[in-house]
């Protein structure tokens, strides 16, 4: 099976999963659930339905508000009309953090539009026919919440992240970056500020933790909503209204800061065999 791609390779184990004799075997988390997650659009589709389907006002955590488009390597002058509208009528306003769906090489490479012209830069100078998801930027401290979840079992490893934008930082149109030079433990970015660093003090930890029941909570709903045991969820502190917002999901991550990940792992294992 060398050289295949994750949805070859999912289909051959949907196929010997199906074949005659094939011995029952567990499934922690279905193929096409973990599939999902390369295609941002149609989870956050998802994650969408199930804040609709809470009762007004219950619903402890959001989404920002997002547009897809495709690219058509047309020049950068042709998109821009076409790129207000498609924002206005998603109801995304700017800034926006753009962002490739699916198994691409350029799945890090990122951007923070803040004007259409530089959206327009942005979707140009793509690849043809990739999809860029523009996700509204939320102002949140220059602190990121990696939500580590493996069945019942859930970790918050606070991280730094881009820092709050000012009127001044809008002025560029389009900064581009790495999203791998962002958020790791050891990350150093321009986009970082001083005060992003200084969430590891007590102070201001304290002042932008998620409370355990509400960490349960949104590890249990955004996991029966998209099928999933083994995932970890980017949340940030919207700055303005103090709102959980759900970033992005992400299947089975690297887990780093959470704490006993081998023993969660067999205790889910042993609970699945069990069924």
């Amino acid at each position: 099976m060398h050289g295949l791609c994750f949805g070859e390779l999912a289909l051959v184990f949907e196929q010997m999963l199906a074949a005659p004799g094939c011995p029952a075997i567990p499934v922690i988390d279905p193929i096409e659930a973990a599939d999902s997650l390369l295609h941002r659009e149609r989870y956050f589709a998802r994650l969408s339905e199930a804040i609709e389907n809470h009762h007004p006002g219950t619903c402890q955590w959001t989404i920002p508000n997002s547009a897809t488009i495709k690219t058509a390597g047309t020049p950068k002058a042709d998109n821009v009309d076409a790129l207000r509208v498609q924002l206005a009528s998603s109801h995304v306003k700017l800034p926006v953090v753009c962002k490739f769906v699916g198994l691409t090489t350029d799945a890090h490479q990122m951007a923070i539009a803040s004007t259409v012209a530089g959206l327009a830069e942005f979707v140009a100078e793509a690849p043809v026919g990739s999809t860029i998801v523009a996700q509204q930027f939320v102002n949140h401290g220059g602190v990121l919440h990696k939500i580590f979840v493996i069945g019942s079992a859930v970790h918050d490893v606070q991280r730094k992240s881009i820092r709050d934008l000012s009127d001044k930082d809008t002025e560029t149109g389009l900064v581009r970056f790495d999203s791998s030079t962002i958020s790791k433990a050891t990350s150093t970015s321009p986009l970082h500020q001083a005060a992003a660093a200084a969430a590891t003090t007590t102070a201001t930890t304290t002042a932008r933790s998620i409370s355990v029941n509400t960490l349960q909570r949104l590890a249990q709903e955004v996991g029966d909503c998209l099928q999933l045991s083994l995932f970890g969820i980017d949340v940030v502190i919207d700055s303005d209204t103090g709102e959980n917002v759900v970033i992005d999901v992400n299947y089975f991550p690297g887990y780093v800061g959470m704490p006993n990940v081998p023993e969660h792992v067999v205790r889910l294992v042993e609970a699945r065999c069990r069924k």
